[in-house]
């Protein structure tokens, strides 16, 4: 896919910097909170497994179209950050479990 020189880099850093603050903050008012472990557990579980759901989706946004199966190499990538993706929804849900529980 053409995209500019500089979207990559972009959507990069501007990931990295909302997952960093969102992992930041959940550290925080997990350590002052001191209860629910569980669902911050897996909050951060999720923010990490979803870092690698997006790391595959950059990859095959990346990708060059005109290499020797690339086709091929695009749809691993995507199966890839869609399987990561759903596991990382996994362990919302079982965060959002853990944070209910009183």
């Amino acid at each position: 896919m053409a995209l500019e020189q500089e979207v990559i880099s972009l959507l990069t850093i501007g990931f990295i910097v909302v997952i960093g603050v969102t992992a930041l903050v959940t550290a925080l008012f997990w350590w002052f909170k001191k209860s629910h472990h569980i669902g911050y557990l897996f909050t951060l579980i999720h923010l990490a497994v979803l870092s690698v759901a997006i790391l595959y989706a950059i990859n095959a946004i990346k990708m060059d179209p005109n290499h020797p199966m690339s086709s091929e190499n695009i749809s691993l990538q995507i199966g890839l950050a869609g399987l990561f993706w759903a596991l990382s929804m996994a362990c919302l849900v079982i965060a959002v479990i853990g944070y209910s529980k009183s």
